[in-house]
């Protein structure tokens, strides 16, 4: 008992380390806030997922995604940092998490999140460690943001040129710095876990050296500055018959934010599933992000949700219980409050470089192979990934879940077969619109000569009433079919010969 709990607190620790540089890079450098909108978020909405969510092991907190699709949506309405600009960020959060609220209370809704496919969601999570990277370009360089427009590939590479020919070259030292420690990290097992903070550390020592070599008037490196933590900040969403016109123009990123919450909640819940042997209800994750992410504005935060990276670093711990994600809160804010000081040192460079580490992290080449072995899987996570440059998150949800539409359609309508000899056998589905396709190629092979033609259906994984019509009628007619416990007869006998 005594060694759980130590282990406990150990892993809370270490989570708030980790994640309080995550948090401030979050909200400074994508979804354009200050830095106590992350903190904020890294203490409560822990805290609420521990809260309202029955799994020991599930973890809630900021989360890189959504502070992008954050800056991505709310870019061309204000500029960061502004009033204005933070009362339609707590707006949008807390419009997304009404329709969280819908997908959970309706629950044929919640089966959405089953239909978007993998190549979807990994096309949209890698076009978005793209994004993250080179929407880091201007703050690496300690150039001002473009609040004009949104960050299509054509905006980035002026900003990579912008950033070669004017850019601050000890802003960029920094970034360097933070970011070649912070790979070197990465690479030794014993440092992984706290790779970011190192990372930032380093940063923040060589941006500390050189103000004291040349003075901060003279290389005019930007850095966290104003910061000021309390137990509650409270704060008010910007709902005024004034600002309907652009809360009505939320709505789109308000969507793209609650599918990306829920998405990731879903897939961390899986995870825990997987990895524990247990069953875990992914509604009650969707109910835990719902409620808190309603609160959340209220209390000057960026949303919640489930942090898979988090909650397979404490399973790697060893933690099992809630109570390190409740040792992680009281850690995270102590550490913010009493070491305040220190935190406002930290260099817009250097969280840059961190998002760029993020941003690296979210794109896998494993991922992208394992989409290039079939055609359609290759489009799907095409479109997806060049719509985010495109059209946005919202437009790349869309855009892959079309192609994936049109996808299963075409596999209705053309269904996996192939014939060997006097035998047809199918995969995957039969359903009344393959039926054509099946005909067509019993034709053909009776054009052939043969005529005792046996349909394997082993493989087949629906079959649909029509179907089971069809099949009937051709048994009927002196055809033969094979189905999978006819199979596993046959296996079962061959056993009993050997």
């Amino acid at each position: 008992m005594l060694k759980n709990i130590r282990i406990d607190i150990i892993a809370g620790l270490t989570l708030a380390i980790i994640v309080l540089p995550q948090a401030i890079a979050f909200s400074t450098t994508l979804a354009g806030v200050p830095p106590e909108y992350g903190i904020y978020s890294a203490i409560w909405g822990v805290l609420f997922a521990a809260l309202l969510n029955p799994s020991s092991s599930f973890l809630g907190g900021p989360n890189s995604t959504m502070a992008a699709v954050i800056g991505f949506t709310l870019l061309p309405l204000a500029p960061q940092f502004s009033d204005a600009y933070i009362g339609y960020m707590l707006v949008l959060i807390f419009i997304a998490a009404l329709f969280q609220l819908i997908f959970y209370i309706i629950k044929p809704l919640s089966k959405i999140f089953d239909l978007i496919p993998e190549s979807v969601t990994n096309g949209v999570i890698t076009g978005i460690g793209c994004f993250l990277i080179y929407k880091s370009f201007a703050a690496l360089a300690g150039l001002p943001i473009n609040t004009q427009v949104h960050w299509p590939l054509i905006i980035a590479w002026h900003t990579f040129l912008s950033m070669l020919e004017i850019g601050n070259l000890y802003a960029i030292q920094i970034g360097l710095i933070t970011f070649m420690f912070g790979i070197l990290a990465q690479h030794v097992p014993i440092l992984k876990v706290w790779s970011m903070l190192i990372a930032l550390l380093a940063g923040t020592l060589y941006s500390e050296f050189l103000i004291f070599q040349y003075g901060n008037e003279n290389i005019l490196i930007e850095q966290v500055g104003r910061l000021s933590i309390d137990i509650i900040s409270p704060s008010l969403p910007t709902f005024d018959r004034g600002s309907m016109p652009e809360i009505i123009s939320l709505i789109p990123g308000a969507i793209t934010l609650a599918f990306i919450g829920g998405f990731q909640t879903i897939t961390a819940m899986r995870y825990v599933s997987r990895t524990q042997g247990e069953f875990h209800n992914v509604r009650d994750g969707l109910r835990a992000d719902a409620l808190s992410n309603c609160l959340l504005p209220f209390i000057s935060a960026l949303p919640s949700c489930g942090s898979y990276n988090r909650m397979s670093a404490l399973q790697q711990m060893g933690s099992k219980t809630k109570v390190s994600a409740f040792v992680s809160v009281i850690a995270l804010f102590s550490f913010s409050y009493f070491f305040i000081d220190v935190l406002k040192l930290i260099p817009i460079p250097a969280l840059a470089a961190i998002i760029v580490l993020v941003g690296l992290n979210m794109i896998h080449w494993k991922t992208l192979t394992m989409h290039l072995h079939s055609k359609v899987e290759t489009l799907s996570f095409l479109t997806s990934f060049m719509a985010i440059h495109i059209f946005g998150l919202f437009g790349a949800v869309i855009a892959g879940s079309i192609v994936s539409l049109l996808h299963f359609l075409w596999l209705r309508l053309h269904p996996k077969m192939r014939d060997k000899g006097d035998t047809i056998f199918m995969h995957d589905t039969m359903t009344y619109a393959s039926l054509p396709e099946l005909e067509k190629k019993i034709k053909e092979m009776r054009h052939t000569g043969v005529q005792c033609i046996t349909l394997d259906t082993t493989k087949v994984t629906f079959v649909d009433n029509e179907a089971k019509r069809f099949i009937a009628l051709f048994q009927e007619k002196g055809g033969k079919v094979i189905r999978t416990r006819d199979k596993n007869k046959n296996f079962k006998s061959r056993g009993k010969e050997v």
